[in-house]
């Protein structure tokens, strides 16, 4: 005979079984301006079809802060660029990503950290060779169930708890199926930890982590063939009903099988953080590079200039421009993947004859590259519903592009 929860479970739990269940909640008390944003925090990371990654950028910033703090953190992502594209997120550099999670309201409780684990995930949802900017990749064509939890696992800052999160909520809220089931645990936080024990599964443990391990195993012996089935049943009876004070015993729905030890203590430890990178250095370094090269006159610059001086030499050369310059960023980079979109971004004013510029004399001058950068700016905020924040990135993106080929360039022979 299977044991209560499980029974429980399966009436309630099941394929799609939470369509219509809102992964943002409001609580009592929430005002009409902040139902407003739920509701449209709640779509962004819904729409798993136009912005896959909204779900495991959410999912990634759910531990340490109550889960409707972090399942609102993509749409803020958004108000303060106007834009979700992963494109437009990967531009983004670090720093960038601090000062929002740290602004004259901290999005997370631990701001630096959390930022840093967005960016990181966003950088290889881009880079990664098999998902190559699609974040479906991880569960798309009913993988198994070990895959997605592995793939899951791969990413910085997702931890045991959360790979097994993520594909529970896919299966649940999203209709998502895998192979097999048996490889998704659930996920022991401190409401679940609460309840296995108060319910009588496991026994009262000082050290969390090994408390961990009991829960998993003992879910994964009462409910062998989808263990991470109870995981959402477990967790909702313990953050409405078996609260760490006051539970709610007479309304809980394991009232009638509840042993209810009550001698548990949670624990919550801070997450470790990273080392940030020293993005001064960096930019001396970048800084350096320009004087260097400022200097430099049209009549000294390498012959493979000449064939770009006109659109017609650009068109007739542009073939073997793009081979010789991925061969050049595989050097470069060698764990860049997309050796394509360089060329295409670094070339994007010859595709936007609009701006008005000249890409020969933008190229080899300083002040081109300036005006170049104005002009995008303008030319984004005419054509794009984009904030300040990312037309300036955007625009200094393209610019940079345009600089590291030049720097190709400058080093390059062609052909």
């Amino acid at each position: 005979m299977a044991h209560p929860i499980v029974e429980l479970a399966k009436k309630e739990y099941f394929l799609n079984s939470h369509k219509n269940v809102n992964l943002i909640t409001n609580k009592a008390g929430t005002s009409i301006k902040e139902k407003v944003f739920n509701a449209e925090a709640e779509k962004l990371v819904r729409n798993i079809k136009e912005y896959p990654h909204a779900l495991l950028l959410a999912s990634l910033m759910d531990s340490g802060v109550d889960a409707n703090v972090a399942w609102t953190i993509p749409y803020r992502v958004y108000e303060t660029l106007g834009s979700f594209n992963i494109s437009d997120l990967y531009i983004i550099p670090l720093n960038e990503y601090v000062k929002m999670f740290s602004g004259k309201q901290n999005w997370h409780r631990y701001p630096n950290n959390k930022a840093e684990v967005f960016y990181n995930a966003v950088q290889k949802i881009v880079n990664d060779e098999y998902m190559k900017g699609d974040a479906s990749k991880i569960w798309e064509g009913k993988p198994s169930s070990y895959d997605v939890v592995l793939r899951c696992l791969d990413f910085k800052g997702c931890g045991f708890k959360i790979a097994n999160m993520i594909p529970n909520i896919l299966y649940r809220y999203f209709g998502i199926e895998f192979s097999d089931y048996s490889y998704i645990d659930i996920a022991p936080d401190v409401h679940i930890k609460r309840v296995f024990h108060r319910v009588g599964l496991v026994p009262y443990i000082k050290d969390s982590e090994i408390e961990k391990i009991y829960t998993v195993c003992r879910a994964r012996d009462i409910s062998p063939e989808f263990p991470g089935l109870i995981d959402g049943l477990c967790w909702e009876v313990g953050r409405n009903y078996c609260k760490a004070n006051n539970p709610k015993c007479t309304s809980c729905p394991f009232d009638y099988f509840c042993e209810k030890k009550f001698d548990n203590i949670d624990t919550d430890k801070p997450i470790k953080k990273f080392n940030r990178p020293d993005l001064r250095k960096r930019m001396n370094e970048v800084r350096e590079y320009l004087q260097q090269n400022k200097s430099k006159k049209e009549d000294k610059l390498p012959t493979i200039y000449d064939r770009i001086r006109t659109p017609e030499d650009f068109e007739e050369n542009a073939k073997i421009l793009k081979k010789q310059y991925a061969d050049y960023i595989r050097k470069k980079e060698p764990t860049k993947k997309d050796l394509e979109t360089p060329f295409i971004d670094a070339v994007f004013i010859t595709n936007n004859p609009q701006l008005g510029l000249d890409f020969y004399e933008t190229i080899i001058s300083e002040e081109k590259c300036d005006e170049y950068y104005k002009k995008l700016v303008e030319y984004f905020t005419t054509t794009k519903n984009w904030t300040e924040t990312l037309i300036q990135y955007r625009a200094k993106y393209y610019v940079n592009c345009l600089r590291k080929f030049k720097g190709f360039l400058d080093t390059s022979k062609l052909n």
